[in-house]
């Protein structure tokens, strides 16, 4: 037999294996022994059966939510499957009664994966990917020790970038860039939790250029904002916590003041038309996946 025939028969027959047991792994685990979590009593952080720390596989029910875990001393030890109406949700390692290791979210109606995370220690450390029902990232994440800090960016379901910030102690901090599917810089936003607050520039997304710059202080424009026309003319005006103080200043592409207009503050000129949105949420931020993490925890 010739060595590419057999690797062909080697391939067909790990596929046809895969196909055929693959589907039935979680049934597998579903179907093997395991003992109420009623029937075990919590002491001290650990679970125990007629006072002996319990050893083998806890089922936790709660209506149409099934969560069966491995145990070794009374402690969750191993990787925990959740279902939902036999559909699984959620798997979660667990070493020593603390996650441990990269867990996973599912679609509860697809089955498509929703989420993966990072543990260390019991808390979110490392990477924490969002995905779409096509598979392509929506939005990436850096968390350590239970805390989003570093760097979050979001995606086009092509995987191209779509947004990037910073976050500090779990807010954002510093500056949000946003980006059209093209790759073209949109608006870059200086943060501060979830206000605006410092420079800003948002930009035309044919040309590129800036079509308004200026500063906010928490949300409302403070100091000279300036606005372009595609042209290259402009308008430069004053506000003072989001209100018009001063004239507003015309000029020509070249800088040449071509108007000035005297202005008596109003507060309906208090309006922010910039329209900066925050970071778009993750298709999985729901309460749906948080619950099937924390059917996880001890009930």
């Amino acid at each position: 037999m010739k060595p590419y025939t057999k690797t062909l028969l080697v391939l067909v027959g790990t596929g046809f294996l895969f196909t055929t047991f693959w589907p039935m792994r979680y049934d597998l685990l579903t179907n093997l022994p395991s003992t109420p979590i009623t029937q075990l009593t919590l002491d001290n952080g650990r679970y125990t059966e007629k006072g002996v720390p319990f050893n083998g596989r806890m089922a936790s029910v709660e209506g149409d939510t099934v969560t069966l875990t491995p145990m070794t001393d009374g402690l969750r030890d191993g990787m925990s499957l959740t279902t939902v109406k036999g559909q699984v949700v959620a798997m979660v390692p667990w070493v020593k009664g603390l996650k441990e290791g990269e867990a996973q979210l599912f679609d509860p109606t697809t089955g498509h994966l929703l989420e993966l995370v990072d543990y260390r220690a019991g808390v979110v450390d490392g990477m924490k990917l969002i995905y779409r029902d096509d598979g392509s990232i929506a939005r990436r994440e850096t968390w350590v020790n239970g805390v989003q800090e570093g760097l979050t960016t979001t995606f086009f379901s092509d995987g191209a970038l779509a947004s990037e910030v910073m976050y500090h102690n779990g807010q954002q901090a510093g500056s949000l860039k946003t980006y059209n599917a093209k790759g073209v810089l949109l608006s870059d936003v200086m943060m501060e939790g979830t206000a605006r607050h410092g420079l800003f520039t948002i930009y035309f997304e044919e040309t590129g250029l800036p079509a308004i710059r200026g500063a906010y202080e928490h949300d409302a424009y403070q100091g000279p904002i300036t606005t372009w026309s595609p042209d290259g003319s402009y308008v430069v005006e004053v506000y003072d916590r989001g209100q018009l103080v001063g004239p507003k200043k015309a000029y020509d592409a070249h800088g040449k003041r071509i108007e000035t207009e005297f202005f008596e503050p109003d507060a309906k000129d208090n309006v922010d038309t910039t329209n900066v949105s925050p970071l778009p949420e993750s298709p999985a931020e729901s309460m749906e996946n948080a619950e099937h993490l924390e059917a996880t925890e001890a009930p």
